[in-house]
């Protein structure tokens, strides 16, 4: 009760010291484990809180108290630093998103590929690292970064990719092509899909690094037949997370 008390008085730090009094005694018991990870999260230990939220998910909850502690992750994830950096071996049929099709028009006139030109598989390596830092008087503000980096055996093929931007949370809806395509002189259109699983085995972790296995497909059909590709790959490789 005295838990409580406190956290309606906003005494979160003594409240939380209360809710852990009562879990010494039986740990099993979820309320007030519930309140504790509520209190931690009010008193901004966002990290003892997120801990707390998540052991709870592991006991049957009603519906509707395991949206509102969802919510409270989700909140945590917004507001705490992340960063997240990643290795792996890649398998990819298709890493430069080419044709398949070796012959194309262009301006009414057939025209043939070069064999460079057209899809090629190709086994490298990838190297991904990315943070994320939200404003302290205010978490819907935020700074985001990511990097990658694909070697393949020669420079063919090697690829660089960054980022770095900051805003709020914000939907980013689908984007079109406008316009005619001036090499073709039609309007292109594009269908693009992709489906990513990834798997990682947090129970054979060393030393921070995680097993990770992504399997994908990604495929773009075209009016323009130069412009659509169809690529599968695999990754194995390690992630760490803090």
């Amino acid at each position: 009760m005295s838990g409580a008390l406190y956290s309606i008085r906003e005494r979160y730090g003594e409240a939380a010291e209360e809710f852990r009094l009562i879990l010494a005694r039986d740990p099993t018991l979820v309320r007030p484990r519930l309140e504790l990870a509520r209190a931690l999260f009010m008193a901004r230990q966002y990290d003892a809180a997120r801990y707390h939220f998540e052991q709870v998910l592991a006991s049957p909850l009603p519906e509707a108290v395991k949206a509102n502690v969802l919510a409270y992750l989700t909140l945590i994830r917004e507001r705490v630093p992340s960063f997240a950096f990643s290795f792996d071996m890649v398998s990819d049929s298709n890493p430069k998103q080419a044709t398949s099709s070796s012959i194309v028009e262009i301006g009414g006139l057939l025209y043939r590929l070069n064999q460079s030109a057209l899809a090629q598989p190709a086994v490298g390596t990838l190297l991904t690292g990315q943070g994320k830092v939200p404003l302290p008087s205010d978490s819907s503000w935020f700074a985001r970064g990511y990097v990658e980096h694909y070697d393949y055996p020669g420079a063919d093929l090697d690829q660089g990719y960054g980022q770095l931007l900051a805003g709020k949370h914000l939907d980013l809806g689908p984007h079109g092509l406008d316009g005619v395509d001036p090499f073709f002189g039609v309007v292109r259109a594009d269908s693009d899909s992709r489906a990513e699983i990834s798997v990682t085995n947090r129970y054979l972790a060393y030393k921070g690094f995680a097993p990770r296995l992504t399997l994908g497909i990604d495929e773009r059909r075209s009016n323009i037949e130069i412009y659509s590709f169809r690529r599968t790959y695999v990754r194995i490789g390690v992630v760490t997370e803090f």
